[in-house]
């Protein structure tokens, strides 16, 4: 599986949201204490649940956030490859 942006074809949600090099530069620089990123979920629903289980109110705010911008991202980018 290779990422349309960082060589990988299929674009497994996983992947956008935790291990494509976008979505790692921007989980790293967030300074999250939890480090989903480095986990092997097979979906992101696996990777919801365990933030559900691990995570207060106000860090399940952020996870969200991260999650939202990892997918920002990528979505810019790709306008910007397009045009």
């Amino acid at each position: 599986m290779e990422c349309a942006i960082y060589c990988y074809t299929a674009e497994l949600k996983v992947h956008v949201l935790l291990h494509c090099s976008l979505a790692t530069l921007i989980w790293e620089d967030s300074n999250w204490q939890h480090q989903f990123w480095k986990e092997h979920f097979r979906t992101m629903w696996e990777c919801f649940e365990c933030a559900l289980r691990v995570c207060d109110h106000e860090e399940l705010g952020q996870f969200v956030a991260i999650v939202w911008k990892c997918w920002n991202a990528r979505n810019r980018l790709f306008c910007l490859t397009i045009v």
